[in-house]
């Protein structure tokens, strides 16, 4: 799990313990876009913050703000098409050096502009947006462009990233990530990558569609005027000079490499004769946890590193740790940080049995006809699935058929969720969704119900999400959501409502719920 936020080094050379150093790789600029509300936005690891700027006319740029992606932030910068842009001091990555730009995003902009630097000569600039309406990934590089195969206009959450790998050149070698999963090149025109940025940082934003290099900027391209902006919400906005791994993307989109959100500095280095320790000190932060790792080869993979002691809690303001003195000559050490990771409150796999798990209910509304049942078990030889996201079992509608008609069937987890003192909450679970969107519409609907009035009384405090629908699933599917604040401070149920219409000739498999878990953040 790629959990940590901040790198430090430092470089003890013990035999004298007169030399040390400290030094950062990988990502050189994050945005959350999490602020909201104001107009300066923040990046938490270079200090090349974002800001408004005016337009050609003196008029100052304008955005507001939105929901984020679930479970990643609360909040979101949502550009409005026209006059809407965030401009930053950032230079970019020059060259043909490796980078990786990575962010979220929501939109149906059918001429979709994201994020870009450089200048506008051939090979010189770095542009990421939607190759026009078929609304899929392409970077481009003037006089050439490399686009993928997945559409992410489709006014969903998506996390993309486009990858510029180390060792490569050529941009037919750039790689596209859709939701964590590599998104195969579908065409384009290759050059070789010469990037260029700006060398003095001071940028003339009024000057659009100028051949200048420009710095990075996001929410539309200036170097072809003021008139491709973005109609969509950006957040967690980051870049690194490294091409990231797979898994390291698939890490940022799950939400578990949390990027460089809370930075943080060694801000002494200590060794006493009397006792040949060494100390360290450094600032912490409330929530976080630190691991201490040392290496005597600096050129090695970090992950390899022999771990000292891992998940300090931070005593904020400053954190300390004394260790004995090893006997290497020279010795690296490597802190990181990283938040602590949520409780987990209540979980389900489904896999104790094939009956419905205790304390789980499940029941009809009125108009049901009875042709469709929740049941628990192995889904292999139905319709659906071949097999459960995890282990043996899951719960689905109809296991060993398709569901009928006119179904309004309910299924509820027990009321033992205890909310009453989270400040946040989030619900995952992993579905397969095979339910048509014809006719009057076939559906699923997540919603939180109050424990305190059940079985009797149903109070609903929130829904999660209406019109879950799909056809022709390939895989399960992950289910995020940040339960609202009305779920806070109780116990809570969760309710999973399937409705089918009358029209049976395009019944499908159904909906299938697995591995359903509720986290709270720790405080």
């Amino acid at each position: 799990m790629f959990r940590k936020n901040r790198w430090l080094f430092l470089s003890l050379v013990f035999a004298g313990l007169n030399s040390w150093q400290l030094a950062q790789g990988g990502l050189v600029a994050h945005w959350p876009l999490n602020e909201g509300s104001g107009e300066v936005f923040q990046d938490v690891v270079g200090g090349f913050d974002g800001f408004l700027p005016n337009d050609d006319l003196g008029e100052k740029a304008e955005i507001s703000w939105s929901d984020g992606p679930p479970a990643i932030q609360e909040n979101s910068v949502e550009f409005l098409g026209i006059n809407s842009i965030i401009t930053t001091a950032f230079p970019g990555i020059g060259g043909n050096n490796p980078r990786t730009v990575a962010f979220w995003v929501r939109t149906t902009d059918t001429a979709a502009y994201f994020l870009a630097w450089g200048s506008n000569t051939a090979t010189r600039k770095w542009h990421i947006r939607t190759n026009g309406g078929s609304g899929v990934l392409r970077t481009e590089f003037a006089t050439g462009q490399n686009f993928a195969t997945t559409s992410v206009i489709d006014g969903e959450w998506h996390h993309v990233a486009s990858v510029f790998p180390n060792g490569a050149s050529e941009g037919e070698q750039i790689l596209h990530y859709v939701d964590g999963v590599l998104d195969e090149q579908t065409g384009g025109t290759s050059r070789t990558i010469d990037t260029e940025i700006p060398t003095d940082g001071d940028v003339d934003w009024t000057d659009a569609n100028s051949l200048n290099a420009y710095s990075v900027h996001f929410g539309g391209v200036l170097a072809h005027g003021f008139g491709r902006m973005l109609e969509g919400s950006m957040a967690d906005v980051r870049i690194y000079d490294e091409g990231l791994s797979e898994e390291r993307i698939r890490a940022i989109f799950e939400g578990e490499d949390v990027g460089g959100v809370v930075p943080f500095e060694i801000t002494d280095i200590d060794y006493s004769s009397a006792d040949d320790r060494v100390t360290l000190t450094w600032e912490s932060q409330a929530g976080m946890l630190y691991n201490l790792r040392s290496s005597s080869d600096l050129t090695g993979n970090i992950s390899t590193w022999t771990l000292v002691e891992g998940d300090i809690p931070g005593t904020p303001d400053i954190n300390t740790k004394s260790f004995a003195r090893p006997d290497d000559p020279a010795l690296f050490y490597q802190l990181e940080q990283f938040p602590t990771p949520p409780l987990t409150v209540f979980s389900e796999d489904f896999d104790d049995g094939p009956d419905l798990p205790t304390g789980w209910s499940k029941g009809v509304n009125a108009g049901d006809t009875g042709t469709t049942q929740w049941e628990a078990g192995n889904p292999a030889g139905g319709p659906g699935p071949a097999t459960a996201n995890s282990g043996a079992n899951c719960i689905g509608t109809n296991l060993a058929a398709n569901y009928g008609i006119s179904s309004d069937i309910w299924l509820r987890t027990p009321g033992t969720i205890d909310l009453t003192t989270a400040t946040d909450a989030t619900l995952v679970f992993r579905q397969w969704v095979d339910m048509d969107n014809f006719d009057f519409g076939d559906a699923g609907t997540v919603r939180v119900l109050d424990a305190a009035g059940l079985p009797g009384t149903v109070t609903e405090l929130a829904v999660l999400k209406t019109n879950i629908q799909g056809l022709f699933p390939t895989a399960w599917g992950k289910f995020t959501k940040r339960l609202p604040v009305e779920a806070l401070g109780k116990t809570v149920v969760l309710e999973f409502r399937f409705n089918s219409d009358f029209v049976p000739d395009a019944d499908a498999s159904g909906w299938y719920i697995d591995d359903v878990v509720v986290t709270v953040k720790v405080p």
